[in-house]
């Protein structure tokens, strides 16, 4: 089956808008002023970032195929 540029562009769209929600997430988790509603430590919000970001991308792999 020959692929497309529409075909593989959504995707990375979907992607990057993904990646960027992560990322706007673990800058909640980091804020100092945030640090009494979210009680947790940088260590943990950087962790859940990497392991948000593997399964989204392996979701992404496995979508493409």
């Amino acid at each position: 089956m020959k692929r497309t540029a529409r075909s593989t562009k959504r995707p990375r769209t979907s992607l990057t808008f993904s990646i960027s929600v992560r990322v706007v997430g673990l800058r909640m988790q980091l804020d100092p002023e945030n640090n009494k509603e979210l009680a947790t430590s940088p260590e943990r919000a950087f962790g859940e970032f990497l392991f948000c970001a593997a399964v989204l991308h392996f979701g992404v792999l496995g979508f493409i195929g």
